[in-house]
């Protein structure tokens, strides 16, 4: 006895492909540093766009400096270094670290000044001992005569600024005043005195009054 029954198709098993879960991972880049900060920033507070320095902080909206005690800086000379300071992107500490640097360079300047201002003097110097008419062979009648009208006509304040200027070095200074010593000692001896008694009381009195005076017309200073 035969089985007429017809064999079914055969069937084979299909296994099912994994479901892929999309994570999100890549698809949008992760947000630097810069623009963290921005987001971070509270609403409707101004973004301040400045340079950033990892190590220190970033540019201030103003430079605070602390000085020594006893130095000052002219205001001027900070406005002119501020947009300085801040084109190159430096923080308060690194402009704070230059504050030193330009009381150096202050100081140089000073010393610089000095030098200058003491060859000038020796130049004077040079010019009144060689001048043909108050110099020379008459030097030392232009400094008495030039001591008789300072201490006849000046005061406390011209002496200081004989003193600090270098004045009595200057040929131009010691031929007006060698002038006007001159026309006084011409009305001394219409008047009869002795003009030797008359220079050297005037000596004397410049010598008490005002010595570092006497002392430069004496040539010693």
């Amino acid at each position: 006895m035969t089985d007429d029954t017809a064999p079914g198709p055969a069937t084979t098993e299909q296994t099912a492909e994994p479901e892929v879960v999309d994570w999100g991972f890549g698809d949008e880049e992760s947000p630097s540093p810069d623009d963290q900060k921005k987001d971070d920033a509270a609403p409707g507070e101004p973004k301040v766009e400045a340079k950033a320095d990892e190590a220190t902080g970033t540019v201030p909206e103003k430079y605070e400096f602390t000085f020594p005690e006893g130095v000052t800086i002219d205001p001027v000379s900070l406005e002119i270094v501020d947009p300085a300071f801040r084109s190159i992107g430096l923080t308060n500490a690194q402009a704070q670290a230059l504050i030193p640097v330009y009381q150096k360079l202050q100081a140089h300047a000073q010393e610089v000044a000095k030098v200058a201002w003491e060859a000038q003097k020796k130049t004077w110097a040079n010019q009144l001992a060689a001048d043909k008419k108050i110099g020379g062979p008459r030097l030392a009648e232009t400094k008495a005569l030039a001591m008789k009208a300072l201490v006849k006509n000046g005061d406390a304040e011209l002496k200081e600024l004989c003193e600090n200027l270098g004045l009595l070095n200057n040929p131009a200074w010691m031929r007006a005043w060698r002038t006007v010593g001159a026309g006084m000692a011409e009305d001394t001896m219409r008047g009869g005195s002795s003009a030797g008694s008359e220079k050297l009381s005037e000596a004397e009195r410049l010598a008490n009054t005002y010595p570092k005076m006497a002392e430069a017309l004496a040539g010693k200073k």
